[in-house]
């Protein structure tokens, strides 16, 4: 299989001058000399994704021969100890999951993406059939543009401090061989047309590292995922479920208000 070029990007606006702002009833788009960003200030947190990699994202899930490595920063809005979250990323924070300490990054992954391109949640980890039942697993599938696509969600995350290169090729290596697996066994009833694999990280090191790596893995490994990095900020409960986390329903169907310990 030929290469494909992943064209590379500003992670965020660094240029102050010439800046221009465009809003419409989803985001804003911030503009300056460099690069053109968009922009979801919503009360609870701050998404930025550059314009060109929503593009490559969106472009990727559409054609199945297309790919992408993708970056986006998630900031909460300080002094905000609610999240409203969609219905689906309620959903997933009340299903049960496969085990494991990772249902605050799971649910916040749903709103991340449901937020940038608009996905709908089909079904949460344990709803999902393969043909073996402790086959690997995937966490949720979601529907994007009348089509099916799983996401796997990680986290690039150094307890001991610093993420190196090593951590990369390790994390890479093998999440990207279990999106392989899981596709391979999916039943047919809940087959994907491509996987999302998104990766949480809080250390600003790690979406060059994970990029660097990527660029020179084998084509079959990584050809038919969608990579999302999101470089997080003030955020370390994404990394641990040892906070609080108190859903209260609202009024309507579709928002909950998430509180998520410190």
């Amino acid at each position: 299989m030929a290469s494909q070029a992943v064209t590379r990007v500003p992670l965020v606006p660094t240029d102050t001058q010439d800046v221009a702002v465009t809003k419409n009833t989803s985001c804003t788009v911030v503009t300056t000399t460099h690069t053109s960003v968009a922009l979801w200030a919503a009360p609870d947190f701050v998404l930025r994704c550059p314009l060109l990699s929503k593009f490559q994202i969106t472009a990727a899930l559409d054609n199945q021969a297309h790919r992408a490595f993708a970056v986006t920063t998630f900031e909460p809005v300080r002094h905000t100890p609610l999240y409203q979250l969609s219905a689906g990323a309620t959903k997933i924070f009340n299903d049960p999951n496969a085990g494991g300490n990772s249902i605050n990054s799971e649910a916040f992954s749903f709103e991340v993406l449901q937020r940038l391109i608009g996905v709908r949640l089909l079904k949460s980890e344990m709803e999902i059939q393969y043909v073996w039942a402790e086959w690997k697993k995937t966490d949720f599938t979601v529907s994007f543009d009348s089509r099916i696509f799983g996401v796997s969600v990680t986290r690039a995350y150094n307890f001991r401090g610093t993420f190196t290169h090593q951590d990369a090729v390790q994390l890479l290596t093998k999440k990207l061989y279990g999106v392989n697996v899981s596709s391979a066994g999916v039943c047919e009833r809940d087959k994907w047309t491509k996987q999302i694999l998104h990766i949480w990280t809080p250390h600003p090191e790690a979406p060059e590292l994970l990029y660097s790596v990527y660029a020179n893995m084998d084509e079959e490994l990584k050809s038919n995922t969608v990579v999302i990095v999101t470089l997080s900020r003030n955020s370390n409960w994404l990394y641990r479920n040892d906070g609080t986390v108190a859903v209260a329903k609202t009024a309507t169907q579709h928002v909950s208000s998430i509180s998520v310990g410190a």
